[in-house]
């Protein structure tokens, strides 16, 4: 993927989600997104969705990846993929969230992790 260098904030969801969707704050939006991981291919897809304060939906794309380590590293592309679409689209304030709490929750500290 290639660095992009545009004014965007992106705020990982603070908490997992829940079974339910919550509509983020106004002048906001939320993109969800998910991965799906194959360990006997190496392969993985990611599905993203963007919605708006109404809960309307703004978009959403779908990306098959090859090359998949692991189920942990399916969910950090499908989040990289997310904040990304959610760049090129314009959108300049972006929740993002997804069920991979561990992924979210690593966006927030400022430290490297190996």
């Amino acid at each position: 993927m290639e660095a992009r260098n545009l004014p965007i904030i992106f705020y990982p969801s603070s908490t997992p989600p829940s079974r339910s969707w919550s509509p983020p704050l106004e002048n906001f939006v939320k993109a969800n997104f998910d991965a799906s991981f194959i360990p006997h291919d190496n392969r993985s897809g990611t599905g993203i969705i963007i919605r708006n304060s109404n809960g309307e939906i703004m978009a959403s794309c779908v990306h098959p990846n090859s090359d998949i380590l692991n189920a942990t590293f399916a969910e950090a592309l499908a989040c990289e993929q997310a904040m990304l679409f959610s760049c090129d689209l314009g959108f300049q304030r972006v929740i993002v969230e997804g069920d991979a709490f561990n992924i979210t929750s690593k966006m927030k500290n400022a430290t490297v992790d190996r």
